[in-house]
């Protein structure tokens, strides 16, 4: 998961924060590891890929980083992977990161919280579970995120969260595998009485990762003349309607200005999509690592190619998704261009002529 998907904390101290330039919001990427193989995972490497790319912090070095952003003004944070239960120390980690009166959000697939868990995270209730879910049955499971009984681990533990009274958000992210299955999933969170929001928005692999992304990527806007189910599908995914006027390039960022993220080697940026710019944690404080990412990130600018571009209200980018998508927040390329030009020819009705 990105920061993109964290939940909605009160907007007004998000303004605040952003104006002033306060890190009230850390996500913290505790690992890369991950029990489930999911096709479009944009971060899930395996132990031995890990070794060869660096490693992963450990218990006092996350601690350390986490004292040092209450010093610099953090309240919210998102831990999240990978899935963050994978990592040995989690129980240790999260208890102790609570008694430091952070307001946490857990960032899960959820298939490993069980009755033991739960005996465990009552103690210490988060502010939010926020849960990935993946499909409706075993077998949208199995072909989305390569597992078994998936899909009965989540419903096990979404139950186990509801009685202990612990607020949960689910969020779906819609792939050619599991498009079939929007309905059901919509279905099922309505009657566990749980909001989902949906998305198709998915990236390529960064920092290292491989994924199955660009195969399995759902575009259906890509067959819109053929394909009148398609138009509707897309507009109840995306649910927006017409397409605002786009604002400055950095303030199309909802994180930014007042969040940061830290990945699971001690890097720390804006967004979890972002290679560069970042500050490395191991060298320094975190009030000095933001204080030199506000001073890089102020000079980052929009694509020269987006200048004057007939459909950039209509293009889906932000700095992170082009840098997962094109190699640099500050360049696109053809296939990332040409989907802005479908959704233009698509929410204004217009017959294509290529």
């Amino acid at each position: 998961m990105n920061d993109c998907d964290m939940p909605p904390y009160p907007e007004l101290l998000r303004r605040f924060a952003k104006a002033q330039r306060i890190p009230l919001f850390a996500q913290l990427e505790l690992t890369a590891r991950c029990n489930f193989n999911c096709r479009m995972c944009y971060i899930h490497m395996d132990d031995k890929h890990i070794k060869k790319l660096g490693q992963e912090l450990t218990t006092d070095e996350w601690l350390r980083i986490c004292r040092e952003a209450k010093e610099a003004g953090t309240l919210y944070i998102s831990l999240t992977g990978g899935e963050i239960f994978t990592r040995p120390d989690f129980q240790e980690l999260y208890t102790k990161l609570s008694e430091m009166g952070f307001l946490i959000t857990l960032m899960t697939n959820a298939s490993m919280i069980d009755e033991k868990v739960m005996s465990w995270l009552k103690k210490r209730p988060p502010y939010m579970v926020r849960i990935s879910l993946y499909g409706s049955n075993n077998d949208v499971y199995r072909s989305v995120c390569q597992v078994e009984n998936g899909f009965c681990r989540v419903d096990k533990a979404i139950r186990l969260l509801q009685e202990a009274g612990i607020p949960i958000v689910l969020k779906s992210i819609v792939i050619k595998n599991n498009a079939s299955d929007i309905r059901e999933m919509y279905r099922y969170a309505s009657e566990r009485k749980l909001n989902l929001s949906v998305t198709e928005g998915i990236a390529k692999p960064v920092r290292g990762a491989s994924s199955e992304a660009s195969s399995v990527r759902f575009e259906p806007y890509l067959e819109e003349s053929k394909n009148p189910d398609q138009v509707r599908l897309k507009k109840l995914v995306d649910g927006h309607g017409p397409f605002p006027h786009r604002p400055e390039y950095l303030m199309e960022c909802k994180p930014y200005g007042s969040t940061f993220t830290v990945s699971w080697d001690g890097k720390m940026s804006w967004c979890s999509f972002l290679s560069n710019p970042y500050v490395d944690l191991n060298n320094c404080s975190v009030d000095e690592a933001w204080q030199k990412l506000m001073e890089i990130t102020s000079k980052i600018h929009k694509p020269e190619a987006c200048n004057n571009c007939k459909y950039e209200e209509y293009c889906l980018r932000c700095p992170g998704v082009l840098a997962a998508e094109c190699g640099s927040y500050d360049q696109v390329s053809e296939d990332f261009c040409q989907r802005a030009k479908r959704l233009y020819f698509l929410y204004n009705g217009i017959k294509r002529e290529d």
